[in-house]
């Protein structure tokens, strides 16, 4: 789907529901938007909703950190919003443009995961490079044992 009026991938364009059909089958979709682009986060949701009326899926979202699992598995657990927004130290765009994602998936008691790498090994990588990483934050960011 095409939102930004690119005539190219307009005349690729296909129907929704044969995009979620073949979306369906995969193990992983990644959907990117514009932060403060409104459609596309509508956009975001309506194939989020499409995709969970056929199959198990879990949200990952960059905008939070791998360490706020936990406040987010709690927010879908029924947690409150303000607490979510606390513990996540959320400093992004407007939450609001992010809430139906969130919510659609706390409807379902279904996981919203942190992608993001935590800003503390960020700070340091930028600082002093990957070497000043001890053990655990580099396995946190790379998912592999230490081959520094």
């Amino acid at each position: 789907l095409d939102l930004a009026g690119d005539r190219a991938a307009s005349e690729r364009a296909r129907p929704f529901d044969e995009m979620i059909a073949d979306l369906a089958s995969a193990d992983v979709v990644i959907l990117g938007e514009h932060h403060a682009h409104a459609e596309g986060h509508r956009l975001q949701a309506r194939i989020l909703d499409a995709l969970a009326a056929r199959r198990d899926v879990a949200l990952g979202m960059e905008f939070f950190e791998s360490e706020d699992d936990e406040a987010l598995a709690r927010y879908v657990a029924g947690g409150t919003l303000e607490r979510m927004l606390e513990e996540t130290a959320w400093a992004g765009f407007n939450f609001e443009m992010y809430r139906p994602l969130v919510d659609s998936q706390r409807a379902r008691r279904a996981p919203v995961v942190g992608l993001n790498v935590p800003r503390s090994i960020v700070r340091t990588v930028s600082r002093e490079g990957v070497a000043a990483l001890t053990d655990a934050q580099y396995y946190n960011a790379t998912n592999e044992a230490d081959s520094r």
